[in-house]
């Protein structure tokens, strides 16, 4: 799971900071922790602080898992795996910076049915972590939200409006087997006026998806996608977001 390496190896290296210096310390940009996000909880707050303090060790590139899983183990702390529902981060007891764009925070939260926790979390992959269907494409299969369509390239479609791009993915989705499907497609986009797309695309929403099996590894997945183009204008974008495009 993307989430749990993240914070395995946002766990197992550094300097800690102490509770003492803590007070006061800025909550991070999300206070929130997804329950698809991981996040390590202890029994109480020494026994993250010996996380921290001694089970934290540089490995050869990012760290060494054994010895914080060690830590998990010898301190009481584990993932809450079968956690339902977010955490909110109240305050922050110890901040650390491994490196750039690395930091992990020993914090007191409270989980949605109000019980208190304390647990450690991955400050940057929490924040970066997607929250809805649209952040959870975009991290997917963009960069920054922008989709480039280079002059030539297969798998994309610019429609009149995000409407026309669902409409294509609802005949698709309706036709039955990979033939027909193609079929529907090439008259679907015809009948929505949808042209191939050239240029670049700034995602606001995604409408659905409808996927084509051609064989293994050869899957078309086409989403109607709300898209604005480069000059500001709003209209759907029929795109094949498949691995194998």
């Amino acid at each position: 799971m993307r989430a749990l390496a993240l914070t395995t190896v946002a766990l197992v290296c550094g300097m800690a900071a102490s509770p003492a210096l803590a007070e006061g310390l800025p909550l991070p940009e999300a206070v929130d922790i997804p329950d698809t996000y991981a996040t390590a909880l202890c029994p109480d707050e020494a026994a993250g602080q010996l996380v921290l303090d001694q089970y934290l060790v540089a490995g050869q590139y990012f760290a060494d898992t054994t010895t914080f899983l060690a830590g998990l183990k010898a301190s009481g702390c584990a993932y809450d795996d079968g956690r339902v529902g977010p955490i909110t981060i109240d305050s922050v007891i110890a901040r650390k910076v491994v490196q750039a764009g690395e930091t992990f925070i020993l914090y007191r939260g409270t989980r949605a049915d109000g019980t208190d926790v304390i647990g450690l979390v991955h400050e940057e992959g929490n924040n970066d972590h997607p929250r809805n269907p649209l952040e959870e494409w975009i991290a997917w299969n963009t960069m920054d939200g922008t989709i480039t369509v280079a002059e030539g390239e297969s798998g994309a479609y610019w429609c009149p409006t995000p409407e026309a791009a669902m409409g294509v993915v609802d005949a698709v989705a309706a036709a039955g087997d990979a033939d027909a499907q193609l079929a529907a497609l090439d008259v679907a986009l015809s009948r929505n006026g949808c042209p191939e797309a050239v240029g670049d695309f700034q995602i606001s929403d995604v409408l659905g998806e409808t996927t084509i099996d051609l064989g293994f590894e050869a899957e078309e997945v086409w989403t109607a996608l709300a898209a604005t183009d480069a000059t500001g204008k709003t209209l759907g974008l029929l795109y094949d977001a498949s691995p194998f495009r």
